[in-house]
């Protein structure tokens, strides 16, 4: 089944997606689906991988080396939140087909908890950036370094909330993301 469509990236909505892959390349039994998984870091349950999470990853490492290299600002600016899909996509991740077939047929409470995520990051990270550019002018060090602990810790909490999500936690609560950053909207 992978086979005929290696290179592509299937949905479940019946179409073909944008590269050209038949929807019906996997099948939409959730059964059979979940059998293709195994051997994949693929949730077999929630068809949901961490390896989504990555693109979050990339910016707690990037918050930890501004708190000491402050000219690394530019890089946390220049950081982009990635949907789901996008992020394999552009990834290399090995069962990306996998991944992204997976998200159509996961539980739509999940995929709006991973969406829900992807926009709390980006609101946080903007305000962040301003509040970091605003130490540095003023010349306060000591706030700049523990805006990036505070910051790097409450990107720690949602990442873990993230893969809470990904692997099947109970009592979802797309508000809570917000919670977890303090001032958050939630």
């Amino acid at each position: 089944m992978m086979d005929q469509c290696a290179t592509a990236i299937a949905t479940d909505e019946g179409q073909s997606d944008s590269l050209g892959c038949p929807a019906d390349a996997y099948p939409a039994d959730r059964t059979q689906f979940s059998a293709l998984l195994e051997g994949t870091n693929i949730n077999p349950k929630t068809f949901l991988a961490t390896d989504f999470l990555n693109n979050l990853n990339e910016l707690i490492m990037l918050i930890g080396l501004v708190a000491d290299m402050p000219e690394m600002l530019d890089e946390v600016r220049e950081w982009q939140p990635l949907s789901y899909p996008d992020h394999f996509i552009h990834s290399g991740f090995p069962y990306r087909e996998l991944a992204i077939a997976g998200w159509y047929r996961a539980d739509p409470v999940r995929r709006d908890a991973l969406d829900q995520l992807v926009a709390a990051i980006a609101r946080q990270i903007g305000s962040t950036v301003e509040r970091l550019e605003t130490c540095l002018a003023s010349g306060d060090t000591a706030a700049f370094s523990t805006l990036c602990d505070e910051t790097r810790q409450q990107l720690l909490d949602v990442h873990d909330w993230g893969v809470g999500v990904i692997q099947g936690a109970e009592g979802l609560n797309v508000v809570e993301v917000d919670a977890l950053f303090v001032g958050g909207t939630a």
